[in-house]
């Protein structure tokens, strides 16, 4: 209770964490492409690197982060080249590419975790990670089922629009899968807040702003954003839980990263 209280009596007088209004904003569309997404990027990449750290058992799902940005950059692609009416070359290639990602990423997820001799970590929280890793797989195999019935059906010139729509909706659905179990497999301790950072900042940065340029999406979220990197933050340097030199780096490096965002973002 003094812990939460703590964080609560931190979160609201910290100036760091002050709401800001449309007024407090001047970012032109230069300086959002050419300052802010490198260092969203960065963060996500620092996100996924700060994950595997707490949690090494996970390493080699490492590359799987990877595979999924490239589906979902390969998902606009088909979105542009294979709703349209006539048959293309481009549409063919992009169903190309995301069925050699998935069949490449498959040898990745089927490697056993240790679970059991894992720290913060109870055997009911095992039964859950074991439940949100079949999930994973069974989306994970859904989607390459999927992406090779709609590429021969597509070579056969078979009207496959709606499909199509469904498809791209499946990558999407299949990296919020993966997420969960990552996170689900995570270190207990810290759980609610990397949930939090998952779902309010990395989500709409990964599947919306950097794939879409969406500056409007990033300024409606900046106190959002502003709001979940601080709690994470505090939560992994201000508590009392042990975590690595090497860790409080890069929540140092996260956090300075997201200052000079800031520093872009605001009127100055």
């Amino acid at each position: 209770m003094k812990r939460t209280l703590s964080l609560i009596i931190f979160i609201c007088y910290s100036p760091l964490l002050q709401a800001y209004s449309t007024k407090d904003i001047a970012l032109t569309s230069y300086e959002f492409n050419r300052y802010v997404k490198p260092q969203l990027i960065s963060i996500t990449q620092d996100y996924q690197s700060l994950i595997i750290q707490i949690n090494p058992e996970l390493s080699e799902l490492k590359p799987m982060f990877n595979t999924y940005r490239n589906l979902i950059e390969e998902s606009l692609r088909l979105e542009k080249y294979c709703l349209k009416k006539e048959v293309n070359l481009d549409c063919q290639k992009s169903l190309e590419t995301s069925m050699d990602t998935v069949r490449k990423s498959f040898p990745l997820i089927g490697k056993p975790i240790k679970f059991s001799e894992k720290k913060y970590f109870g055997a009911n929280d095992i039964v859950v990670a074991y439940q949100a890793q079949n999930q994973f797989f069974e989306s994970f195999t859904s989607l390459e089922t999927n992406l090779h019935n709609i590429y021969y059906l597509y070579l056969s010139r078979t009207d496959v629009k709606a499909r199509m729509v469904e498809l791209i909706k499946s990558i999407q659905l299949s990296y919020v899968t993966f997420s969960d179990f990552i996170l689900k497999s995570s270190d207990k301790r810290f759980f609610t807040e990397f949930k939090a950072f998952w779902s309010d900042f990395i989500k709409p940065v990964k599947l919306f702003i950097l794939p879409q340029n969406d500056q409007a999406l990033f300024i409606q979220k900046l106190n959002e954003f502003n709001l979940r990197l601080n709690f994470l933050n505090v939560v992994l340097t201000k508590r009392n839980h042990p975590i690595s030199k090497q860790t409080k780096t890069l929540v140092t490096i996260i956090h300075n990263r997201w200052n000079n965002i800031l520093k872009v973002t605001l009127r100055r």
